[in-house]
C-alpha cells in the first residue's frame, strides 16, 4: 500500500492511455470488462527468450494479432525511457518495485509488465498463467 501517490498512478494510467491511442497498440478485450495490454520490460528479455517465454500468450490477443506476437506488436518500455515520455520513470520504478520489496523476485528478471482496465464489477478469478517458461512470480499492483 501506498508504493505510488496518486500524479504517479496518473502518470502511468496516462502511458497506457496515450499507447492506446497512438494505435501502435490496442486494449485487448480479454473477458466482459476486462482489457489488456502488455509492455516489454526495461531491460527486455532477449530475442530468443521472448520467442520462447513470451509468444502466443493468449490473453493479449488472437493468434496473428499485435498482441499475440510480443516481438513486433508489444511496445517497450526502453522506448519509453529513451523518448522520456511521461509516465516511463514511474513505469520503471513499478516494474523494480517487487525486486526491491519481495526477496524472492530479487535475482527474478522481470518478463513483461501488464496493464489491465476492469471496468466496476468486472472478476478476475484465480488462476494460473499457462506460460511455458517462467512466470512462477507474478506482483500486481491496483490502482
Amino acid at each position: 500500500r501506498r508504493c505510488m501517490d496518486l500524479v504517479q498512478i496518473a502518470r502511468i494510467r496516462d502511458a497506457f492511455a496515450r499507447l492506446h491511442s497512438s494505435g501502435r497498440f490496442p486494449w485487448y478485450s480479454y473477458e466482459p470488462g476486462r482489457e489488456m495490454m502488455p509492455l516489454h520490460a526495461s531491460p527486455g528479455l532477449d530475442d530468443a527468450t521472448t520467442r520462447r517465454v513470451l509468444t502466443g500468450i493468449e490473453v493479449f490477443g488472437e493468434p496473428g494479432s499485435l498482441g499475440a506476437d510480443p516481438l513486433a506488436g508489444w511496445p517497450r518500455l526502453s522506448d519509453l525511457l529513451a523518448h522520456e515520455s511521461d509516465g516511463a520513470s514511474e513505469l520503471l520504478a513499478l516494474q523494480r518495485l517487487p525486486q526491491e520489496a519481495i526477496p524472492d523476485f530479487a535475482s527474478q528478471p522481470c518478463l513483461f509488465l501488464q496493464a489491465q482496465a476492469l471496468e466496476r464489477g468486472a472478476e478476475v478469478t484465480p488462476h494460473r498463467d499457462a506460460l511455458p517458461y517462467g512466470g512462477d512470480m507474478i506482483a500486481t499492483l491496483v490502482v
